[in-house]
């Protein structure tokens, strides 16, 4: 987290303390957008760099890709015009050379085929294929060209080794959208034949997926209103093709900035249908374009409930299907940060007791998207605050501040800090009840900078409320949470962080132990001018 961020939320607790501010989205604990896969169709993500008019030769002694050329990927047509292809002589890279020379000037339409089917295979290996080398041989310019001819199983083929090519790095994409491949594509996704369709979408997908300026460009394009144009169309069309269409569209809501409002505002309204398909991929991948059109922007969360989305999102919950679960309390933890009355909505429809078993997951990502989420509501009224400090899955909160994961931690820590802003000071005593204190002291045990600062956050809190407490009932006396802390080495740790490197966190401990222990300085006769000043209890 940068220091702007961290000081906004380390600011001194004040009975007018901002819910709104805390509410904000932290730097080190967001959670990380997840890169869909397409497991049973094509690789990761392959690192290349490109550079047309050199020979393909080349391209393989200066980057290092492997190639694989196996005798029977090719054709027996194709073996008889040009033998060399399965000579065991020639270097698998050299025959790849010869294959991308007769592609590039070969007249006879059968022979073309027969070598770009020849290709995808090659590209579709399950060894990263050397996709640089193919690219700047201009094959790919040639694969654009053709994939618009009236022959649909060359048009088909073109497809596959196109979608493949796109899977490659972003200089690779840059590449194939400067020859004009958006736009081939877009103008054959609603192909009469769905084979073809269905691979210039999913191509699309990976061209979109890669970054926002590949993103914006298909949207430029008009991408994202022909896709939704087709899915309103969609009599009789198959399911996988749908599957196919909502994931694309999804990598289309992708990215920051993101896309306009009246276009996010076309694609919500086709949620509520897609969710009534009941098919897993659709339902999974619909909400992760909830969640990100609903990640910071406040009007699309009310979109969002005003079409009545709420319920769906917080019953997905309870669906065994990880893929699905995580997205959908993506977008409710989105819709946690949101105001309070759209915060309060999500609560009375059961959230708290629909993420509850999700903190006990075996899956460690569920487990800390539930995390999150309870922080969200944490940030808000005292009484939302007092709905997760009564329900049993509090229990399970604080001993996930001493789970070993580090993030599992973070997100624990940040609810338990949350709730110790809480106005009503019989809250944050409840807080202490659940065990919270103990946990926080335990974490004074390490050296974890960003762990540290959040965990003494919120024990500073603690202890302001055993000092108000006292000033509620103007009866002087000691403060009984401070004392507490003290009986559990609290202080101790304490004054041993002051050596601790990071200087904020010095800062910190020194502003916790003077407000509500009182100090007194030791001269340490230290010749360091920088060395900080060390302090005890007086």
């Amino acid at each position: 987290m940068d220091s702007s961020k961290f000081e906004n939320r380390n600011k001194k607790f004040k009975s007018s303390f901002d819910i709104e501010d805390i509410r904000k989205r932290r730097g080190e604990g967001l959670i990380e957008l997840r890169k869909k896969k397409r497991d049973d169709h094509i690789s990761k993500k392959r690192a290349l760099i490109s550079e047309s008019g050199k020979l393909a030769q080349e391209a393989i002694v200066l980057t290092n890709e492997t190639v694989v050329f196996k005798y029977e990927w090719v054709d027996s047509d194709l073996i008889a015009a040009e033998p060399r292809l399965i000579s065991p002589e020639i270097a698998p890279e050299s025959r790849l050379v010869i294959l991308l020379e007769i592609i590039l000037g070969i007249e006879d339409w059968t022979i073309l085929f027969k070598s770009i089917q020849t290709l995808r295979k090659i590209l579709s290996d399950e060894t990263p294929p050397p996709l640089l080398m193919i690219t700047k041989s201009g094959v790919s310019r040639k694969l654009i060209d053709l994939i618009s001819y009236d022959l649909i199983d060359l048009q088909i083929e073109c497809a596959w080794c196109l979608l493949n090519i796109a899977s490659g790095s972003g200089e690779i994409i840059e590449m194939i959208a400067a020859d004009g491949v958006i736009e081939a594509l877009i103008g054959l996704m609603g192909n009469s034949n769905y084979d073809l369709a269905d691979l210039c979408i999913w191509t699309l997908g990976n061209i979109a997926g890669d970054s926002v300026r590949s993103r914006d460009k298909i949207i430029e394009a008009g991408g994202i209103n022909k896709l939704l144009e087709i899915i309103k169309n969609r009599e009789g069309i198959e399911i996988q093709h749908l599957s196919t269409l909502v994931w694309t569209i999804s990598n289309l809501c992708r990215g920051k900035p993101s896309p306009s409002h009246d276009l996010m505002t076309k694609v919500i309204k086709i949620i509520p249908d897609l969710f009534a398909t009941n098919n897993e991929d659709i339902l999974s991948d619909s909400c992760w374009i909830l969640s990100y059109m609903s990640d910071g922007y406040t009007e699309h969360i009310e979109e969002l409930i005003s079409l009545n989305l709420l319920p769906a999102l917080v019953e997905l919950l309870s669906n065994p299907i990880v893929k699905i679960q995580i997205p959908a309390l993506r977008t409710l933890g989105n819709i946690l940060t949101g105001n309070d009355q759209q915060t309060e909505k999500v609560i009375l429809l059961g959230l708290i007791d629909k993420i509850a078993p999700l903190l006990t997951s075996k899956k460690r990502s569920l487990r800390k998207e539930a995390l999150w989420a309870i922080s969200n509501v944490m940030a808000g009224t005292d009484e939302q605050i007092n709905m997760v400090l009564s329900h049993p899955c509090m229990k399970l909160v604080v001993a996930a501040v001493m789970d070993p994961d580090i993030e599992i931690k973070k997100e624990a820590l940040w609810a338990i800090s949350n709730a110790s802003h809480a106005k009503n000071v019989a809250l944050i005593f409840k807080v202490v009840e659940l065990g919270a204190m103990t946990a926080l002291c335990e974490i004074l045990d390490m050296q974890e900078a960003k762990i540290l600062l959040i965990a003494l956050e919120a024990l500073n809190n603690i202890l302001r409320a055993g000092k108000d407490m006292i000033n509620f009932n103007k009866c002087g006396g000691v403060n009984e949470i401070a004392l507490k802390f003290d009986e559990m080495d609290g202080v101790l740790k304490l004054e041993n962080l002051q050596t601790h490197p990071n200087v904020k966190i010095y800062q910190k401990v020194v502003a916790i132990m003077d407000e509500h222990y009182g100090l007194e300085e030791i001269d340490e006769n230290t010749n360091s001018e920088q060395a900080p000043i060390m302090f005890s209890i007086a």
